[in-house]
């Protein structure tokens, strides 16, 4: 299954993020050369063409000119970012021998905007090993960056074995495999009397000092718990109750939940303040959320809102949103199909407004033109399959030479041959018969990646990836 839970920045902090970035390229611009400067003509004019070949060739050039390559790099970053291309560059850089600080933040930057979070741990453990060989102590922002970065990454990448980078992926690793918030605290205590004088314990992440200084939460929960969409808040609830009681008992706090279907928003926003909740979780419904971020918008609570806003300038600094949407799902599929080199895309759906949705948003994003097998009736899956992979195309061939021949002829119908993933948006009932349709297509070799609506994950498919 694939998810994706991204949390919601607003416009102006978007364009003052924009506006920095353009006065530091204009700044930057004026150090390189002729050369680079061209360079990065060429990798914009690829960009514009869609042409991945020529985009790599240039960029490899570029590495190569090893005055100013930070800057040089940086510009290119800022160019690639904007139509969401990236990985070549990631690549490129992950190449260069001896980076810089200064290249391996590019590179940090590049990774983080791929979602390639073990990248970027390993180009900020890069940096903080020639910190300590300089004697520097890194900044909080940087450990923070790096703290985050080690413990979303996967476990296999967190095995490092000499000096400062050492002591982060060994803690990471700890504290990751830590379950409970008690043993999380004694962990760092712990971890802090034996290595007080390392640049981790001097300057710590904010999660870690938040951890020496941790009070027991009051939480309050706002769900829907009745009417047409309890059964889905009942589910969040059960979800959360059973990590509540996962938890140590003097780390557990007090949990209450209010049900937004039976009450107003005004008086669950009362009730919650009286109460003296010290974090908010929800509402989960978008209606509720505009309404609920007004009311408690002067408010000091921190709330963590479990919808995106249609307005997101309106929430304060107190206010948080995450979102489970299909747009988040296919950004995280489109990060995992880069991440595994995949090129030529079958996109398998249906007519549902979701599906629709999904793949438009895929094929905006993907630098490939891709087949759509698109179908209306389940019925109809197996002819549309057909159509896009070309299968059908070839059997139709081999009745028009039987008839000019006169006589049946061996022959083997075969798919496009490009094809090197298929990407379904299909309900769980037409998961059940993609199977044999792609074994009949002879698609079978052929990894198939899917959102979670599809529910593949539940499946088992003997000879499918």
């Amino acid at each position: 299954m694939l998810t994706a839970c991204q949390s919601q920045h607003t416009p102006d902090q978007k364009e003052a993020q924009k506006k920095i970035s353009v006065k530091n390229q204009d700044a930057n611009q004026k150090t390189l050369d002729k050369e680079q400067n061209q360079q990065i003509k060429e990798i914009a004019s690829a960009l514009h063409k869609n042409n991945q070949q020529t985009l790599v060739l240039r960029l490899k050039k570029l590495a190569q000119i090893k005055a100013n390559r930070a800057q040089a790099f940086n510009i290119t970053y800022e160019i690639l970012k904007k139509s969401e291309m990236v990985h070549p560059l990631v690549n490129v850089l992950t190449g260069i021998k001896d980076p810089s600080a200064s290249e391996l933040k590019v590179l940090a930057d590049a990774c983080f905007t791929i979602d390639d979070h073990a990248c970027a741990a390993s180009a900020l453990l890069k940096t903080s090993s020639q910190l300590e060989k300089q004697g520097s102590l890194a900044s909080s922002k940087f450990n923070n960056q790096l703290w985050d970065s080690l413990v979303i990454s996967e476990e296999k990448d967190l095995l490092v074995k000499t000096g400062i980078a050492a002591s982060w992926t060994d803690l990471a690793l700890q504290f990751k495999t830590a379950p409970t918030t008690g043993q999380k605290i004694r962990l760092w205590q712990n971890w802090i009397e034996a290595n007080s004088m390392s640049p981790i314990a001097l300057n710590p992440p904010a999660t870690l000092m938040h951890l020496a200084n941790f009070v027991v939460p009051k939480i309050a929960v706002i769900l829907p718990l009745s009417g047409e969409l309890g059964p889905i808040g009942i589910a969040v609830r059960d979800g959360i109750v059973a990590n509540y009681f996962s938890e140590e008992t003097h780390t557990r706090g007090e949990l209450n939940f209010y049900d937004s279907e039976s009450s107003t928003m005004s008086s669950i926003s009362e009730e919650i303040r009286k109460s003296d909740a010290t974090l908010i979780i929800g509402p989960l419904l978008k209606h509720h959320n505009d309404e609920f971020v007004k009311l408690t918008q002067a408010d000091s609570i921190p709330v963590l809102l479990l919808n995106y806003l249609d307005e997101p300038k309106v929430k304060s600094a107190n206010q948080y949103s995450i979102g489970l949407s299909i747009k988040d799902e296919v950004d995280g599929l489109i990060n995992q199909l880069k991440k595994e080199k995949r090129h030529n895309l079958l996109i398998v759906k249906n007519n549902s407004a979701w599906a629709s949705r999904a793949s438009a948003r895929l094929q905006s994003r993907w630098p490939i033109s891709t087949a759509i097998a698109s179908f209306e009736r389940s019925s109809e899956m197996t002819s549309a399959i057909g159509f896009a992979a070309e299968s059908k195309a070839s059997l139709e061939r081999e009745t028009k030479l039987s008839k000019l021949l006169t006589q049946p002829i061996e022959f083997m119908p075969r798919s496009r041959k490009d094809i090197d993933a298929v990407v379904v948006f299909i309900t769980p009932m037409e998961s059940r018969s993609l199977e044999p349709i792609l074994k009949y297509h002879y698609l079978d070799s052929v990894p198939v990646y899917s959102s979670s609506q599809s529910e593949l994950n539940k499946l088992s498919f003997t000879s499918l990836s």
